[in-house]
């Protein structure tokens, strides 16, 4: 089921004020009317998130308590799942306005001239491993020939089949068990449903809280240098793109510096989505918070990586990292005060955390 708030003022101040009630942040008091804080006509949007995971996208979801959708002149939809589990062909189907996307799902959506997408930035590094469980007899990736290997749905076939061929399977010789979201895969593998897993910190994270135990990872080579989801823009849109992906990069450094406010906001406004606050925080710990590249890098990345990454993930493409990647966009994203936000979040202080941007 899709999982589709909108970010208005007065949802926003219901929100902020259920957080300021419980004492976990302070807040501004909300605007109201069809202008953004700083005067702009409020724009509607539609977002979809990587995956259906408010938890693991929290970043996403909580630039609307936060305020920063507002900030921008932006009334947000998040959509947290989209046919066939692929943003960027969301975005080329009109499905959805923008997207946080995964390089191995966008490129052919690119190659296929299906639409013109450019990505400002990537938020988190290769964050899938493929796993199994510390008494397994597997000691490598190229062990797993014949073997099943559990993964989410349909969006993870292809950048898991690109790193077991990448490292040594061939393409005939392995099956990839679709078990849905988070828990299920890894109950599958504590269950021996399947011989591995190939999953994130956070799905890593649910193994550890049902067994004590830490999964094993298995050694994935190049891979271990790789990007994974960025935020997406069609590159006609890109000045609306880089207000939406501003907002979503001030969340993103609020989550890490301030993990449990960040939490305590999802829930304000997705309930469902922290059953266990307790847990929610312990599985982000070990698994959200890792993933994500050193803060100074402001989701850049290194051409010649990515380069060789579209390279293993589409071989034969003629994309370069130059291509699909607007780094002056970028720069525009994260044109506010970072270290001032950054304190603000430790702070928990909301109002603190606005009016940062760099106007010149």
């Amino acid at each position: 089921m899709s999982l589709r708030p909108r970010w208005s003022a007065s949802i926003a101040a219901v929100a902020l004020t259920a957080l300021t009630l419980g004492g976990c942040a302070s807040s501004p008091e909300p605007s109201s009317g069809a202008s953004g804080s700083d005067g702009q006509v409020v724009e509607h949007v539609t977002v979809a998130t990587p995956s259906a995971s408010p938890l693991a996208w929290l970043y996403y979801y909580i630039p609307g308590p936060l305020g920063f959708y507002e900030e921008e002149g932006l009334d947000v939809e998040i959509v947290g799942s989209v046919p066939n589990g692929n943003p960027a062909q969301a975005i080329a189907t009109g499905t959805v306005d923008f997207a946080g996307a995964q390089l191995s799902l966008g490129l052919p959506v690119i190659e296929s001239g299906a639409a013109d997408l450019v990505w400002l930035g990537f938020s988190d590094d290769w964050p899938f491993n493929i796993s199994v469980m510390p008494d397994s007899p597997v000691q490598k990736i190229s062990d797993l020939a014949g073997k099943r290997i559990g993964i989410r749905d349909d969006g993870d076939v292809e950048p898991a089949t690109a790193m077991l061929t990448g490292n040594g399977v061939a393409a005939n010789d392995f099956e990839l068990v679709r078990l849905g979201q988070g828990a299920a895969v890894a109950a599958a593998l504590v269950q021996g449903q399947v011989d591995a897993m190939y999953a994130s910190p956070l799905n890593e994270g649910f193994v550890e809280a049902q067994t004590g135990t830490a999964v094993r990872r298995l050694p994935s080579g190049e891979f271990e240098r790789f990007v994974s989801s960025g935020f997406m823009t069609p590159r006609d849109e890109v000045d609306t793109g880089i207000r939406v992906a501003r907002a979503v990069a001030k969340a993103w450094v609020w989550a890490q510096e301030n993990l449990e406010s960040a939490v305590d906001l999802l829930a304000s406004i997705q309930p469902e989505a922290v059953p266990d606050k307790a847990q929610a925080l312990a599985t982000m710990q070990v698994g959200i918070v890792p993933a994500l590249p050193a803060l100074a890098a402001e989701w850049a990345v290194d051409p010649d990586v990515l380069d060789a990454q579209i390279q293993v993930v589409s071989p034969g493409s003629s994309l370069r990292a130059a291509d699909i990647v607007d780094d002056d966009a970028r720069a525009k994203v994260w044109a506010f005060d970072v270290a001032a936000l950054r304190l603000a979040a430790r702070d928990g202080d909301i109002e603190a955390a606005h009016g940062l941007n760099d106007e010149s």
